[in-house]
């Protein structure tokens, strides 16, 4: 699993992939921002990697738990000098923002705020996406046009179950499948369960109990009622 509870009740996170964004953030994350801030009680931990490459356990503290530090204007300004992080850094490429958590640097892309990287990476998943789109209708033309063999398609529609209180989204409960032929017609349509029933975050339909009749008909065996 992505996510799981530990003795503490605090989730811990397999892969930053997982770490929702905007909750947590790591000590020296909270210090790089333009308000300096305290971190406060360990909230959660992520599998990661130490400063020269060891695998390590990294703590994370809830943004909104943390607490600006006691430093003055001149502190913040004298800090914000010295640091790596100036002005011009803090400032995304794409939007002209000034977030409060420092841009996102990666090779040519430039510095982006966290809001312009994630439209960035949508807008590279949409092309990705174009040109799974493409092939796919060309694997489908050949396929219809060159198999002697009888073809089905196949569409799964899955049925969520949420989220965990730590934010990861849990795997599906049921996948319904739609088997169709090269004609169009639906062929089956099994439902397939995926978990247990009692799963968390399964929708169970309410108990309904059936009611007793208040009175018994007449038995009548020789005359009509």
């Amino acid at each position: 699993m992505a996510v799981t509870q530990h003795a503490a009740s605090r989730p811990h996170f397999t892969s930053w992939r997982d770490v929702p964004t905007g909750i947590y953030a790591t000590a020296a994350q909270l210090k790089t921002m333009d308000l300096l801030r305290q971190p406060g009680p360990p909230a959660a931990t992520v599998d990661g990697q130490d400063g020269i490459g060891r695998r390590t356990t990294i703590t994370l503290y809830r943004i909104d738990q943390s607490a600006p530090t006691a430093s003055t204007a001149a502190q913040l300004d004298a800090a914000r000098a010295r640091s790596e992080n100036s002005v011009r850094a803090r400032v995304c490429g794409d939007c002209g923002a000034r977030p409060d958590r420092a841009p996102i640097a990666k090779e040519s892309y430039g510095a982006l705020c966290p809001t312009c990287w994630h439209i960035r990476g949508l807008r590279q998943r949409q092309t990705e996406a174009a040109r799974e789109r493409a092939a796919a209708a060309r694997t489908a033309r050949n396929l219809l046009r060159h198999s002697s063999r009888p073809l089905g398609v196949l569409h799964v529609d899955y049925t969520e179950r949420g989220h965990t209180p730590a934010g990861t989204r849990r795997s599906p409960s049921a996948a319904k499948v739609t088997v169709i032929g090269a004609n169009g017609l639906v062929l089956a349509e099994p439902l397939l369960r995926l978990v247990s029933a009692r799963a968390k975050g399964i929708r169970r339909a309410p108990a309904t109990r059936s009611r007793a009749p208040t009175s018994w008909p007449r038995s009548c065996p020789s005359s009509p009622c």
